[in-house]
């Protein structure tokens, strides 16, 4: 019986006074080191929003941004015209995305204020690609309905994995769509795949 007083007495004294200690420590050395911590990281975050916004800056600068011609009701997808040419900076062979980083096609003709795009629509266009995170090899085939082909059979690739332009006269990894659908044609030594896209050409 005494035993037992005695170890909940301990058990007391050690649950009461253990606060006590760590809040010392807390209000002590802890939270300078806390506090500096935090200086330290707001420190990184502003140095990392000035490289941020000079990126940006600089991407800015290497931009032009246009308008597509309605071609109603024709709904024409190989070729578009859009309202910026030559002299806004536009120039033969240059990449045309949608927003940032999706690619659209190639500037094919130019005016002094409106130029003309090639399109992934289009059945001449083709060009490499990377498929998903293991970087699966393929080629895009332009036209009405865009594929990938010459996908191997051995690599591993599934529905919704995005698909990046790897050409070398473009900036590496502009992302054209996703994997739509697999085809496993018999006799076929590799897969196709439909595309699905993120925007609508019209």
């Amino acid at each position: 019986r005494y035993s037992i007083i005695a170890i909940s007495i301990a058990l007391a004294m050690v649950t009461y006074a253990t606060p006590l200690f760590l809040k010392k420590e807390r209000n002590g050395t802890g939270d300078e080191q806390l506090k500096g911590e935090n200086r330290d990281l707001l420190a990184r975050i502003e140095r990392m929003q000035v490289a941020y916004e000079e990126v940006k800056k600089e991407r800015d600068d290497m931009t032009i941004r246009g308008k597509i011609f309605s071609q109603y009701p024709f709904n024409t997808k190989n070729r578009i015209t859009i309202s910026v040419g030559e002299n806004e900076g536009v120039r033969l062979a240059q990449i045309a995305t949608v927003g940032e980083n999706i690619l659209l096609g190639y500037v094919r003709e130019t005016a002094p204020h409106t130029s003309v795009v090639e399109t992934v629509f289009d059945a001449s266009l083709q060009l490499p690609v990377r498929i998903g995170i293991h970087e699966v090899d393929g080629m895009l085939q332009g036209g009405a309905e865009p594929k990938i082909v010459l996908i191997e059979k051995t690599k591993a690739i599934q529905v919704g994995d995005a698909i990046y332009g790897v050409a070398n006269n473009m900036p590496y990894g502009l992302k054209i769509g996703e994997i739509g659908t697999i085809q496993d044609k018999t006799g076929n030594v590799f897969y196709e795949a439909t595309i699905r896209f993120s925007y609508s050409i019209n």
